[in-house]
């Protein structure tokens, strides 16, 4: 309890407000009673020259309930920061460039590109949400009311620390293109806790629906994605014992099947140390050279280290497709070393385990059955 996702105070940080707070009201709410500042607005062209002209302040927008659209597109080199947007919205909305500690929308498709966000809820309507290049603290996404069908998620490039999704996800399709889900703590985080009344938080349950939904909907690749993050925090909120050590193991090598070639990769990187362990350590041939046919006639000891280099080479291959060969009088290359034996068999298993991950992610991705 009390554990923030990693990135949190960084992103606290940029975010919260700063500077005096400056109202941004449509010219329609200018008979209302407002504390403080209020600069009011007649379209989206004014509101983007009022927010260009005021360097130095925090916004606070809240347009008009059920207006026709709202556009933030601010030009001034400065990223403008906001404290709060509220929107209830018949139109698009669409938010660019800016810094804003919560965002509330409902309504109308939702484009936000190149923002940081901290808090950011969306209440979707059917035409979905599309954000692009940000950093969400967290990213809460609400069923439209009534029993309408979400067009469209799609999130592209983006950090997201807390994914929170209802439990029965309405949407047509989903699409998450090279987005970073937090899966792990920020350190020495109490001070910052005790401060935040909206915290993000690792939340596996989200991922859980995402998958649910992604295997009815046929979307192999968000069920992979989808199961792999849910491991990633299960891993993080699991007791220590023999499901955390396995889950470690599972996240070290394999990603939890988000990363297929790291496996691969391992693979590699064990044999070309085996490799080297046994040029180094020295090996025999079982085999007498008078019997030796073909390619193992390059398995002989040559003035060049040629030989050595080749039957270290043949031991790394056989020890990785069999673990056991080292004892089978059928084998080509022998270790001299007693404890390089025992190696080698570590070292097949090894080999196997990181192959069966990889499978096992191919698999998972394409529904292979």
């Amino acid at each position: 309890m009390g554990q923030l996702p990693t990135g949190t105070r960084a992103l606290h940080e940029k975010t919260e407000p700063k500077g005096p707070i400056l109202k941004m009201r449509s010219i329609s709410r200018s008979g209302r009673k407002e504390d403080g500042p209020v600069k009011y607005y007649r379209d989206m062209d004014q509101l983007n020259a009022l927010i260009d002209a005021q360097n130095d302040h925090t916004f606070d927008l809240v347009p008009d309930n059920h207006s026709g659209s709202l556009n933030v597109h601010p030009s001034a080199p400065r990223t403008p920061r906001f404290s709060l947007i509220r929107a209830t919205s018949v139109g698009p909305v669409s938010l660019k460039n800016l810094l804003a500690c919560l965002v509330v929308l409902k309504g109308g498709q939702v484009s936000i590109e190149n923002a940081q966000i901290f808090d950011l809820r969306v209440h979707l309507s059917k035409d979905g949400i599309v954000p692009k290049n940000c950093t969400v603290g967290t990213l809460a996404l609400f069923n439209p009311d009534g029993q309408a069908e979400i067009e469209r998620i799609y999130i592209e490039n983006c950090k997201i620390l807390s994914l929170r999704l209802p439990r029965n996800l309405t949407a047509r399709d989903v699409e998450i293109q090279n987005v970073e889900f937090i899966s792990t703590y920020e350190k020495d985080c109490k001070a910052l806790t005790d401060t935040l009344e909206r915290r993000p938080i690792l939340d596996r349950a989200s991922f859980g629906f995402l998958h649910d939904w992604a295997v009815k909907a046929g979307n192999s690749e968000i069920a992979h994605l989808a199961r792999g993050n849910e491991l990633a925090i299960e891993r993080r909120t699991a007791t220590k014992g023999l499901e955390r050590f396995i889950l470690s193991l599972w996240s070290i090598f394999g990603n939890f099947g988000l990363s297929p070639m790291r496996p691969i990769i391992w693979m590699f990187v064990a044999m070309i140390a085996m490799c080297v362990i046994l040029f180094c350590t020295g090996t025999s041939l079982s085999i007498p050279a008078d019997e030796l046919v073909g390619w193992r006639h390059a398995l002989q000891d040559t003035k060049d280290y040629s030989g050595a280099l080749a039957r270290a080479a043949a031991g790394t291959l056989e020890g990785g497709v069999s673990p056991l060969s080292v004892f089978s009088s059928r084998r080509m290359v022998i270790p001299n070393s007693g404890w390089i034996a025992g190696l080698q068999v570590l070292y097949g298993y090894f080999c196997i385990a990181m192959f069966l991950l990889f499978g096992f992610s191919v698999r998972r991705r394409f529904k292979i059955s």
